[in-house]
């Protein structure tokens, strides 16, 4: 979700940072507001802050060819070339949306003044257009198709994850004839083969080109290509994996994919996308976001009981559809016992949370407050926040590379009451079926270990290891806890 605006700032100092930021202006825009008209001089680079938008351009001017989130950055290209470069593309907000602009004159002249900085910035866009540069690389015609499965096909490995692709599509075959049958699936054996054969498929790419695979990463990203390429026409049929895929708001992981993974969403097993839903919410990955809700509501009610009747404050950092939440307030006796914080950027999560409280009555024991992760990230956020006795991200830190997970670490420190803690969730390095995220659904996490965990928060302001680490009944979501002394 902000790779794009860390790779950019990677290199730079904390003041470098600060000088970028101080010299940046606010734009705000709401639903279809034109941000970019294509074809005009593009003078600015922009960073997103929250809400999406969408890109198009001649001569199909009302279809979106890629959808623009969160950490996303919008005009480096032509700064990248040369000032004064016309825009390639439309650009189009979707909903409301908060961005940050600052001009290439300034930055140019910045680069002038400051070799490092100026060294530092062109490493960073060098960053950025390599990632461009294989995303542009990763759209072959047939023909390239053809002869890239040609190659392939002299590789082992190749060979035996094709034949489990073929095993899912004559399957898929044989259900659609039962469905032209009239013939229901839900209980079938052949829905029931059809989501074994997809979980062996996600576990088939861990073994044969997960990170710890002897395939170089050529070959890595060539058979992931040939992979989604094949998978693609049933991912489309489904609705949460389509989600995840399509990415309107710009990042994999938004509230109705979580919420899609946390209910089950579209598992009737009525047709093939409803089949592709189910072996998706039976990979680990799925699994831990259920397993989470649950780990982290027990511990807030077991925290309730501790404060021995007084109101606990709690802040949600990312908090999506806020399930677990809405789970504890179903738990205990008095709302009174609880009083939360929500802090999201997306704002169709923020009013589909606002809904569920008002219509349980539950507006004065939830806050919503709207603040983009890059201002947590870039440790530039003012929520206003204090006494806290518990702090909490579920899914944040996976997005987050090390210098944003420390800032995200201080600012939780300095809202927290002395003896509250904070508990930061993050995907570990063994997570199973990391690799069908990878190279299927573009899901691209930052994955951390234990040691990972315990350095980050001794060099914040906790400035010690985590009092303790816990997994989710997958052994793979691990949730890093510390206290504020």
């Amino acid at each position: 979700m902000l790779q794009n605006i860390m790779d950019l700032f990677e290199g730079l100092t904390q003041d470098d940072i600060d000088w970028a930021l101080d010299n940046s202006e606010k734009v705000i825009l709401s639903d279809g507001d034109v941000l970019i008209k294509e074809g005009e001089q593009l003078n600015d680079l922009y960073f997103v802050l929250m809400g999406s938008l969408n890109v198009q351009r001649s001569p199909l001017p009302n279809v979106t060819i890629e959808a623009i989130g969160i950490g996303k950055i919008i005009g480096e290209l032509e700064l990248s070339l040369q000032p004064n470069q016309t825009a390639a593309a439309t650009v189009i907000a979707s909903d409301y949306c908060e961005l940050l602009k600052i001009s290439f004159e300034k930055l140019l002249e910045k680069c002038e003044k400051d070799p490092i900085f100026a060294h530092k910035l062109c490493e960073g866009l060098l960053k950025l257009l390599a990632k461009r540069l294989r995303n542009a690389n990763s759209v072959f015609t047939d023909a390239a198709k053809d002869i890239l499965e040609q190659n392939l096909s002299l590789l082992p490995v190749w060979k035996n994850i094709r034949s489990c692709i073929q095993e899912i599509k004559d399957l898929a075959a044989q259900i659609e004839q039962h469905l032209l049958d009239n013939k229901p699936i839900s209980n079938s054996t052949e829905a029931e083969q059809f989501i074994i054969l997809f979980v062996k498929l996600a576990n088939l790419l861990d073994q044969k080109i997960g990170h710890s695979s002897s395939v170089d990463n050529q070959n890595k990203d060539k058979i992931g290509y040939m992979v989604e390429k094949e998978l693609l026409p049933y991912i489309l049929l489904s609705k949460t994996m389509k989600q995840a895929y399509t990415k309107p708001n710009g990042y994999a992981g938004d509230f109705k994919t979580i919420n899609g993974i946390a209910n089950r969403e579209n598992s009737q097993r009525k047709d093939i996308g409803q089949l592709i839903d189910e072996g998706f919410y039976d990979l680990p990955p799925a699994k831990s976001v259920r397993n989470r809700r649950q780990l982290i509501a027990n511990e807030i009610i077991n925290l309730i009981d501790k404060n021995e009747g007084e109101g606990l404050k709690v802040t949600v950092l990312s908090a999506g559809p806020a399930l677990e939440i809405f789970d504890v307030f179903d738990q205990i006796k008095d709302p009174k016992q609880l009083t939360v914080t929500l802090i999201d950027s997306d704002t169709r999560a923020l009013a589909h949370v606002q809904d569920k409280r008002d219509e349980l009555g539950l507006k004065s024991r939830i806050r919503l407050v709207s603040e983009s992760p890059v201002l947590l990230a870039l440790g530039r956020s003012k929520v206003d926040v204090k006494n806290q006795h518990l702090v909490y991200s579920m899914g944040l830190t996976d997005y987050f590379r090390d210098r944003s997970f420390h800032h995200l670490l201080n600012f939780c420190y300095d809202i927290l009451t002395p003896g509250g803690k904070v508990i930061i969730g993050n995907y570990h390095t063994e997570t199973a079926t990391q690799t069908f995220l990878k190279y299927v659904l573009k899901w691209d996490l930052i994955y951390r270990t234990e040691d990972d965990f315990n350095r980050l928060c001794s060099k914040s302001k906790f400035a010690k290891p985590c009092d303790r680490i816990v997994f989710d009944n997958e052994g793979i979501d691990m949730f890093g806890e510390c206290t504020k002394d």
